[in-house]
């Protein structure tokens, strides 16, 4: 009989012990500054403001205590007593009576800060004392904001609620609770993760896009905008185990925020078309001195993206138009707004599925996806009017290829050599070869000002009067030409050399502020005049020139000489003088080779000798 009632006194004692549960949340008193006497179990607390734990709302700011006065039943046994606290602060102290009996880590050095999770800390008999009431005192420090902002997992927009606050017997305290949390929470965040990993492949895919049309700048600093907040979250995501220290990794943090505010800044300026230097110039100023402002704080955010918003409204303004892409953008701004302010808008998560998803992230996601739609539509917009461009640009080579004189080899008492090389795909520089009734030879080299589509229509209607008016003289050709041009060809103007050979070697020329030919190695003096265009009242003068049998005579465009190197040398006058009696395509080859910037048309006329022409 003796030893049943033993067990049944053993078991009685143990369920005495198990049954100690001494609740600790609810109501504890808080300061509002931070005084070591605070600590001490017969300082009157009566003052101060009423808080709840679990906390129920975003923590407070500040360097605060908290306390709380329990008493334990009768018997407790106070060797064995330990407290676990749910989520207070990333960093705290824990006093019983006056003697600090814990700590989340170095009170002083904030960058070993870890997640706010729930603790179990033993309390020592000492501390416990010899009387049932015990007066718990927390001593908590704020992080910066710099630190503070980065907590993944942190009381202010994370772990403030749930979690267990009790005192218990050390070895029925529920010390897995808080690997519990954090696993639970990570599990809960894993949608941080898979955005994370979705934007990074939108960013790539962005980028690839850009690295096709350059010329779209928009398209650059969405990725990057799109990829600097994966790497923001993937940082985060990867700190939040459960003795992490992610204020360990705020330089990464400053950097991806730094950059992700600035290509926000940059995509804003690019999609309404503000491209002033100045103005990038302060953004990104005004970026790196709010992102490292000592004390960082949200307002700082606030403003750079009130700033963002500001320029974005402002080309809506600019442009009297508005775009879907500007009111996605819009939207993006809003959210960022709302994130650096806590969620004051609208909550910054959101439960679906049994996970939470941040609203920034999501909203990125979505909206990256949707500009990249509308840019890519535009981009294919803008590659099918390059291709119909392209073709037209294609017809008009072809039809100027044919518009320009293919005579080449013997002419009469002549032969020809003539070599043209547009520096696009049409080109202003003409030349005209045109054999005469009295079997001579009309040569004609001209260049219009400017490039491109416009220039290779004026060269069409050149060729189209030099092959009506083929017969007159020269200076009267150069009249006719400038008389045809100054009704349709407003501020530009053409240079144009007309030349006759005459059979017997006679060379009449008419200069309209061309470069003049060159003949046994030399420039030839003839008489000068104005562009055509310049005025309709222009008259142009004749000089002639003598070709003896076997010589020649180069006309070039300026595309030879001011053909330029890397380093801005011109090919120039003496080196053009030195080559002007090799054949055309080693002319033009050498102004290529040095550098081709312009059109370069080559002509070169000689007489056959006489033994040859017989």
């Amino acid at each position: 009989m003796t030893r049943p009632i033993a067990f049944l006194l053993l078991a009685a004692a143990a369920f005495g012990q198990n049954a100690l549960y001494v609740d600790l949340s609810g109501e504890w008193r808080k300061s509002a500054d931070d005084q070591p006497s605070y600590a001490q179990p017969d300082f009157d607390d009566s003052g101060w403001a009423r808080v709840r734990l679990p906390w129920t709302a975003v923590l407070p700011d500040g360097t605060y205590w908290l306390r709380r006065s329990v008493e334990l039943p009768a018997g407790a046994d106070k060797t064995q007593l330990a407290v676990t606290l749910g989520p207070v602060r990333e960093v705290y102290e824990l006093y019983l009576n006056g003697v600090r009996v814990g700590s989340t880590g170095p009170f002083d050095d904030l960058s070993q800060a870890q997640i706010a999770r729930p603790r179990t800390f033993a309390l020592p008999a000492a501390a416990a004392g010899s009387g049932a009431r015990l007066v718990l005192a927390i001593r908590t420090r704020e992080l910066p904001r710099t630190l503070a902002m980065y907590s993944v997992l942190s009381l202010r927009t994370r772990l403030f609620r749930g979690g267990a606050y009790v005192i218990t017997y050390l070895a029925h305290a529920p010390g897995d609770h808080g690997l519990e949390t954090v696993d639970q929470a990570t599990v809960a965040a894993t949608p941080q993760l898979v955005v994370a990993v979705l934007r990074m492949f939108l960013a790539a895919l962005l980028l690839l896009i850009w690295m096709a049309e350059r010329d779209r700048r928009e398209l650059f600093w969405l990725g990057l905008f799109v990829a600097t907040s994966a790497a923001f979250s993937l940082v985060a995501y990867s700190t939040q185990g459960y003795g992490a220290t992610p204020w360990q990794s705020r330089n990464l943090y400053d950097f991806f925020s730094t950059a992700h505010g600035i290509s926000l800044a940059e995509l804003v300026m690019a999609s309404v078309g503000w491209r002033n230097v100045w103005m990038r110039a302060g953004i990104w100023l005004l970026w790196i001195l709010l992102y490292s402002l000592p004390g960082l704080d949200a307002w700082h955010f606030q403003l750079a993206n009130g700033i963002v918003l500001t320029i974005l409204i402002a080309g809506w303004w600019r442009l009297r138009a508005g775009h879907l892409t500007h009111a996605v953008l819009a939207m993006v701004i809003v959210t960022h707004l709302n994130r650096t302010a806590a969620g004051a808008f609208f909550p910054a998560t959101f439960q679906f599925a049994g996970l939470r998803w941040g609203t920034y992230a999501v909203t990125i996601a979505v909206l990256a996806t949707i500009l990249m739609i509308l840019l890519v539509r535009r981009l294919l917009d803008d590659r099918r009017e390059k291709q119909r461009l392209a073709g037209e640009m294609e017809a008009a080579r072809v039809v100027q290829q044919l518009l320009l004189s293919k005579t080449e080899g013997r002419t009469g008492p002549y032969a020809i050599d003539a070599i043209y090389r547009p520096a696009q795909e049409v080109g202003g520089d003409f030349y005209q070869v045109l054999p005469l009734k009295d079997g001579g030879l009309l040569v004609a080299v001209g260049d219009v000002s400017g490039k491109g589509l416009k220039a290779a229509m004026v060269v069409s209607m050149m060729t189209g009067v030099l092959r009506s008016h083929s017969e007159m003289m020269p200076s009267h050709l150069l009249g006719e030409m400038n008389r045809a041009l100054d009704s349709s060809f407003a501020g530009g103007f053409v240079t144009c050399l007309a030349a006759r050979f005459e059979p017997d070697g006679t060379v009449v020329v008419a200069n309209a502020g061309h470069l003049a030919p060159y003949a046994r190695g030399t420039e030839q003096i003839i008489e000068g005049g104005l562009p055509l265009g310049v005025t309709p009242e222009a008259e142009f003068t004749e000089t002639t020139l003598r070709l003896e049998p076997g010589e020649s005579i180069t006309f070039v465009t300026d595309g030879v000489v001011e053909a330029a190197n890397v380093r801005g040398g011109l090919f120039g006058f003496e080196q053009t003088r030195a080559i002007s009696g090799k054949p055309a395509a080693e002319i033009a080859a050498a102004a290529q080779r040095f550098g081709q910037n312009d059109d370069i048309t080559v002509v070169i006329v000689r007489r056959l000798e006489v033994a040859i022409a017989s």
